[in-house]
């Protein structure tokens, strides 16, 4: 598929999302990659969060002002493998790094950063 123009890309984008069509599925129709679409949509400034990002930036937040150690594990990140990475680095000055342990979800004792919200550090 020929690459669409600046103009053209931002049609389609908020075409297919003011039809309801999730990021994966607008990469899909315009045949590119997810994580190429995200980033174009970012750059021109047309990216619009779906309702799970919403959802974990929500959580996030809950997090940081609880003031309770927490890990990314934390946050409702499964539809998106990159999200809690994104979400963690964009609240960066939000959170402090306080140590790490083993993942209460990997079986093979993977190590997670521990977080607490910068205020309670």
């Amino acid at each position: 598929m020929k690459a669409l123009s600046k103009d053209d890309f931002i049609h389609e984008y908020n075409h297919f999302r003011d039809f309801g069509f999730s990021d994966e599925q607008i990469a899909f129709r315009l045949g590119m990659t997810l994580e190429h679409l995200v980033r174009r949509a970012r750059r021109l400034g047309v990216r619009r969060p779906q309702h799970y990002e919403v959802q974990a930036a929500v959580v996030l937040d809950r997090l940081i002002a609880s003031g309770e150690v927490f890990t990314a594990e934390g946050l409702p990140c499964t539809a998106d493998e990159t999200l809690a990475t994104r979400l963690l680095q964009s609240n960066a000055k939000r959170i402090r790094r306080v140590g790490s342990r083993k993942s209460a979800l990997d079986r093979h004792g993977k190590r997670v950063n521990l977080y607490v919200g910068a205020a309670a550090a």
